[in-house]
């Protein structure tokens, strides 16, 4: 059985990972968009950089699912 501190941690680490799935994707949807309004390639990059925002936050949240929320 486990102990409810390390059950409470592996949720925390696994929320927090949900996290930077939301800030990967925020991130690249921002910075896109900052490249789109310098650069005149509206809505390209704004989209490049959600994909790749979205790619790297599931990265992340498949690391964090695989090691069971452990740190």
């Amino acid at each position: 059985m486990d102990k409810p501190g390390r059950r409470i941690g592996r949720y925390w680490s696994l929320a927090a990972a949900g996290g930077e799935l939301v800030f990967g994707v925020t991130a690249g949807a921002l910075t896109g968009q900052w490249l789109d309004r310098r650069l005149g390639t509206s809505p390209w990059l704004t989209a490049g950089g959600v994909l790749l925002g979205f790619a790297l936050g599931m990265w992340a949240l498949f690391i964090a699912v695989g090691r069971g929320g452990q740190e």
